[in-house]
């Protein structure tokens, strides 16, 4: 019987460097693949922004994640937004397989839902929406609307006044979730802080062509309404308690200047909201809760100027607005007014120490008159102001009247210690409004309050709005921006 081999092939140098190469390239190939997936991901959630993280790779359920998530403004290179991590879903391990020698450039890497979710989410100080444009104006660490006006000392809160306001410390949550369902897309964007408040926007899109979700920011849509939401979680009752107790003043009257000072700002912007919607949201400012509002957009807007179209005021003729509150709802009607500019809006100065000095400035004015014809108070102000203005239902049938146009603001004294009351210079490349004046029938890029940037033709130029031509998928596109939605803007 003949012996058996126990010869061995031998494990060579060579075969050792092959399988530590393999699993090098095999490595760097998953790699590659996590940051494509975060970075497009990242391009659905906020568009053509300037973004950076380090260390994509996977978690054990397949889904990705990075860390040290910042957009950085282009202009400044200063930090507009950072997540101490980003986590990407992903269908799951079989799914990540499949599409792991996949050709990216040719976008064959096909998904349904894009899952984006930014954990620890902090703002920069002058950063009013975290979502750049889905959510509105909330403050990234608290996610309530209009958080510190009525109080005097604070233009908004953070993280750091949870500890005084009696609230437990939370990390920011921003969530952006795009799912495809046939021709329909379904969005939701969320920013949550735990124990303080949550707010919620979601709405439904018509897809018109495409349906890979991977490559949304290349796909044209048409938005037929909308929904917001916050979840109130104990915030407002902790608020109303800090802003009272500092001013010396019972809960009851805080609430007072608390709706005064939102009132105020909506003069300051030219709007005007019926009596029954206000007294909804006076509700919520003083008892919490839930509130909703609902919008419905007739014709629908186009996904290239949903952001800047919905914000202008033309736009009130094609709404129709219905505010939810404990279950129920109710019609919401907005008015274009007068607008009555507030002096120091521009600064970090908070509404109600400005309406202190105005109020100031005209007690000055009504001293120094010669005759005993008393100066109309910003109460009376307001006050004709709603009973001239005609109250309209949107939508309307007809075009609604172009604004009158806005009042000087009455200006108080700056103190000499107030270095925020003190308009300071800007970037001399920076045009504002009155510069753009001569570049009628020019192309620019203009800034807007929703953190973006699009190069537009500028075809007319007035007081209080812009009218511009903007190049989209399929065509041109012309739609005005507001003074008010205005930042600045730059020669190509």
């Amino acid at each position: 019987m003949a012996n058996k081999s126990t010869d061995q092939t031998p494990i060579t140098l060579k075969s050792v460097l092959l399988a530590i190469f393999a699993l090098a390239a095999l490595g760097w190939w998953g790699l590659d693949r996590a940051q494509y997936f975060i970075a497009r991901s990242i391009l659905v959630a906020y568009g053509d922004v300037e973004s950076t993280f380090r260390a994509a790779w996977f978690e054990w359920d397949g889904d990705l994640y990075a860390k040290d998530f910042n957009i950085i403004d282009e202009e400044t290179g200063e930090t507009v937004l950072h997540a101490d991590y980003v986590v990407a879903e992903t269908p799951g391990w079989f799914w990540v397989a499949r599409n792991l020698f996949t050709k990216k450039r040719k976008h064959r890497i096909q998904v349904d839902r894009i899952h984006l979710e930014l954990l620890n989410v902090r703002g920069h100080e002058e950063l009013l929406d975290p979502s750049l444009g889905d959510l509105g104006p909330f403050s990234t660490d608290v996610a309530s609307p209009f958080d510190a006006e009525g109080c005097k000392d604070v233009y908004h809160f953070s993280r750091y006044d949870y500890e005084a306001l009696g609230l437990p410390p939370a990390e920011p949550k921003l969530v952006f979730d795009y799912d495809i369902d046939g021709s329909e897309l379904n969005v939701e964007v969320s920013l949550e802080v735990a124990g303080v408040s949550t707010v919620r926007a979601t709405r439904k899109e018509t897809l018109l062509g495409g349906s890979n979700a991977l490559v949304l920011d290349y796909m044209s849509t048409e938005i037929g309404g909308e929904h917001v939401e916050v979840v109130d979680a104990g915030f407002v009752k902790a608020r109303n308690q800090f802003c009272a107790q500092a001013a010396g003043i019972d809960e009851s009257a805080f609430v007072q200047r608390h709706m005064d000072a939102v009132q105020r700002l909506m003069q300051h912007y030219g709007v005007q909201m019926d009596a029954d919607s206000m007294a909804d949201y006076r509700r919520f400012a003083r008892d919490g809760g839930t509130l909703g509002l609902n919008v419905a957009y007739s014709p629908a807007l186009p996904s290239e100027v949903f952001y800047e179209v919905r914000g202008s005021m033309e736009s009130l003729s094609q709404m129709t607005l219905r505010m939810e509150r404990d279950e129920q709802s109710m019609l919401t009607r907005l008015t274009p007014v007068r607008e009555r500019p507030l002096a120091g809006m521009d600064s970090r100065l908070p509404t109600w120490l400005l309406m202190e000095r105005e109020k100031a400035a005209l007690a000055q004015q009504e001293g120094e008159r010669p005759d005993p014809t008393p100066v109309p108070t910003a109460l009376s102000i307001a006050a004709s102001v709603a009973t001239a203005a005609p109250v309209v239902t949107a939508p309307v049938a007809s075009k609604p009247a172009p604004p009158a146009p806005a009042s000087e603001p009455v200006r108080a004294p700056a103190s000499g210690d107030d270095d925020d009351w003190i308009v300071r210079g800007r970037d001399p490349e920076q045009l504002d409004w009155n510069a753009l004046r001569p570049l009628v029938g020019k192309q620019v890029r203009l800034y807007t309050q929703h953190g973006g940037a699009r190069v537009v033709e500028l075809l007319e130029h007035g007081p209080e709005q812009l009218k511009v031509r903007a190049q989209l998928v399929g065509g041109n596109a012309e739609y005005t921006v507001r003074r008010a939605q205005f930042r600045y803007a730059r020669t190509l």
